[in-house]
């Protein structure tokens, strides 16, 4: 059954309204019609079961039929700090972590990024870039929480962020540990 997203402000007691390009993919894309049933979600951990009373080019109108809560989220909140690597590399990343269930992704800059974002305008566009791969893996995925992306921070200022998320376990993977491995470090936190 197709999954659309819906904000959450698009969502009213007993219908939907589905507006701009996910309307136009089940508009013209898969031609759904009146009658047909289809799931939505606002990102925030609700889905609907609706039926489709309406189409348009622009609009479709769903009556909601069902509320219920889709138990695919990990039990566990859990933040990536990522480093921006150069070319489309951080697409895939924001993708596979969505995928895998990340709830929070900062990326950041250091310096050794080969990336330089100083334009304002630019960090925005590659933000917002971010977000849709992230709503289409969710989607992918059949996920029901969208995962925040945060401005891009600085080392040290994501640093600062980490420090003051109230979290129980913070790993920092560094390529040059000698001593433990990571799958060695997992296991140990595994069976305690």
């Amino acid at each position: 059954m197709p999954k659309f997203f819906v904000p959450s402000h698009y969502i009213f007691g007993d219908y939907a309204l589905i507006k701009g390009q996910e309307a136009l993919h089940i508009y013209k894309v898969l031609r759904l019609k009146t009658g047909e049933k289809i799931r939505i979600f606002d990102g925030n951990g609700p889905e609907y079961l609706c039926e489709i009373c309406e189409t348009k080019k622009d609009l479709v109108k769903v009556n909601i039929l069902n509320k219920f809560i889709n138990n695919t989220e990990a039990p566990i909140n859990t933040t990536l700090f990522q480093c921006i690597p150069k070319g489309n590399k951080m697409d895939f990343i924001v993708q596979k972590a969505t995928e895998l269930g990340i709830t929070a992704i900062v990326p950041v800059i250091s310096s050794r990024v080969v990336v330089k974002l100083e334009d304002k305008k630019r960090m925005a566009n590659r933000i917002e870039r971010w977000e849709k791969i992230a709503l289409e893996a969710c989607k992918q995925s059949n996920r029901s929480c969208i995962p925040e992306i945060s401005e891009i921070l600085s080392l040290n200022d994501s640093i600062k962020t980490n420090m003051a998320l109230n979290s129980q376990l913070k790993i920092i993977l560094w390529e040059k540990e000698e001593k433990t491995a990571f799958r060695d470090y997992v296991i140990n936190i595994i069976l305690v």
